[in-house]
């Protein structure tokens, strides 16, 4: 049974952005939907950039300028969508049947509590399930279908459910609140990919006040979790020169993963990629960058982990990389547990780590370094 506790964090400068992760976790922002989350981002983004602007597809870009007017242009990403439902019919009993707005599994989506985002307000709703006492053994031990799901809203019949505000495509996300756990972890819904909006405006946040060769540009992108598709849109805006991707990646270490399988660890540091998923998505990180990324981890005292073709560790670097006429990326990722479920789990010193070396790591990405690229 998992106790919630709430407690402050005392730690400095983990508090600088621990209640705005708690806050951005909250907020709902299935993918196509993050229109609440995009409003945070943009106005944390206001106060450290040039300017902030929007495009068709709702993805958020803050810009910094540089010293140099001819100077590189670097983008720091990290997609605004998290894993969640779609509402695809309102039976006449007035239950709901639900799609998949990306890769959510279905064993953890029975019994579960959710958070209906309804015209007019949000409404707490439940996966329901045939009582256990009439199951059949074979039931009992079965993963329903999405097809076979429904989400009670508690509504009489299907008017009264369109009265509650809910309509074909309304988005339905986990019901569960961030809370601490252990000594140094959190766990909420929508881990993926908060924590890494968390990071780039920590990052836009310090380095704000610095005098940088380079222009900035951070990205708040849509729809990662159903196929990168803002990242791709965004980049080909930017046309950046170096691209920086927070996200994050699949940790082992539980009793049910071998270390062969996922051999990355909470509280180990962040992760980069080296070569990731073979998938249609996956990419391999530029090598020059991924070496100054780990020359500068290993000066500032930072941990590092390595990620080599992890199944399905895809993120929106699969998208950047391959814009234009290709743009030098690599990822600074933040482990985690129990992927796209309402449990998803990080370490803090994880976090503050990732934020710490993109913070670092950024003011080497100058003309000179451009340049080394195509040496």
């Amino acid at each position: 049974m998992l106790i919630q506790v709430r407690l402050t964090i005392e730690v400095n400068p983990m508090s600088d952005w621990l209640d705005l992760l708690r806050k951005l976790c909250a907020t709902p922002g299935v993918s196509g939907f993050e229109d609440k989350v995009a409003t945070l981002v943009s106005a944390e983004l206001r106060k450290e950039v040039d300017s902030v602007q929007k495009d068709q597809m709702g993805n958020i870009f803050g810009t910094r300028r540089g010293l140099s007017k001819n100077g590189p242009t670097i983008m720091v990403t990290a997609h605004m969508d998290e894993v969640g439902l779609i509402v695809k019919h309102i039976e006449e009993t007035g239950f709901l049947r639900v799609q998949k707005l990306g890769g959510v599994p279905e064993v953890v989506l029975q019994g579960q509590r959710v958070v209906v985002c309804g015209r007019r307000e949000s409404l707490p709703g439940l996966v329901g399930q045939k009582p256990a006492h009439i199951m059949s053994e074979t039931e009992r031990k079965t993963i329903g279908s999405i097809d076979d799901l429904y989400v009670d809203i508690g509504a009489a019949n299907r008017k009264e459910a369109e009265e509650f505000g809910v309509e074909i495509g309304t988005p339905i996300t986990f019901d569960r609140e961030f809370c601490r756990i252990g000594k140094e972890f959190v766990t909420s819904k929508a881990i993926d990919n908060r924590v890494g909006v968390t990071a780039m405006l920590q990052v836009a946040k310090q380095l704000a006040q610095k005098d940088l060769e380079s222009t900035i540009c951070y990205v708040g992108t849509v729809q990662e979790e159903v196929g990168l598709r803002g990242a791709r849109v965004a980049t080909e805006r930017v046309r950046p020169d170096v691209a920086l991707v927070l996200d994050g990646l699949h940790a082992g270490g539980t009793p049910d993963v071998a270390d062969r399988v996922l051999p990355m660890r909470l509280g180990r540091g962040p992760a980069v990629t080296i070569a990731g998923s073979s998938q249609l998505h996956g990419f391999i990180a530029n090598r020059r960058l991924r070496e100054c990324i780990a020359q500068v981890a290993g000066t500032e005292g930072i941990p590092l982990q390595h990620n080599v073709g992890i199944a399905s560790g895809v993120s929106d670097s699969g998208a950047v990389h391959l814009a234009g006429k290709g743009v030098a990326t690599s990822d600074i990722l933040v482990v985690r547990r129990y992927s796209h479920s309402p449990i998803e789990m990080v370490s803090l010193s994880d976090i503050e780590n990732a934020i710490r070396l993109a913070v670092k790591v950024i003011p080497h990405l100058d003309s000179t370094f451009i340049k080394s690229l195509e040496e």
